[in-house]
């Protein structure tokens, strides 16, 4: 069952302004440590900030796929998840760490409100986990990422759905 889908479509030239600015703070606020050392890692500058962009446009879908929208750098916008009874949870940038299979498909772990929001929205179907599906794609400069938030019982898994 779908749970949640979310896009977003972000300038790569956005990404290398804010690091340009920013610097380590936006890294460390932002990209979770692995996240940051992958892109680093890269020799041509280019495929650094695509790789970055990939990483930042993912957290923005998949909090559109949560429905909670991100805490921002600072003091944050959003109110968080509506998850029971009129409590709201707020999900943080390092909630949602992308990477890369050896293939290159990307995928997202969630951690902290965001594991607990999309594992609190897929229970809704006793037994349920939940599961998410992405996609990147970039061109021009511009990169678009889409992530689909699925609730399905274990014994349903296969390799391109990965549990949350």
């Amino acid at each position: 069952m779908l749970l949640g889908l979310g896009t977003d479509l972000c300038r790569q030239s956005r990404i290398e302004q804010l690091l340009e600015r920013f610097d380590d703070r936006f890294l460390t606020r932002v990209f979770c440590q692995q996240e940051a050392t992958d892109a680093l890692s890269l020799v041509n500058h280019s495929r650094r900030i695509s790789r970055l962009t990939g990483a930042f446009a993912l957290k923005e879908a998949m909090s559109k796929a949560l429905g909670t929208g991100i805490r921002r750098l600072g003091v944050g916008s959003g109110r968080g998840g509506d998850i029971s009874e009129g409590h709201f949870l707020p999900v943080f940038w390092q909630d949602i760490e992308s990477g890369h299979h050896s293939s290159g498909k990307p995928f997202l772990r969630l951690s902290n409100n965001a594991r607990f929001i999309a594992n609190r929205l897929a229970a809704r179907v006793e037994g349920n986990i939940a599961c998410v599906e992405v996609s990147l794609s970039d061109e021009g400069g511009l990169t678009h990422a889409i992530v689909a938030l699925y609730s399905c019982h274990p014994a349903d898994l296969h390799e391109d759905l990965v549990r949350v």
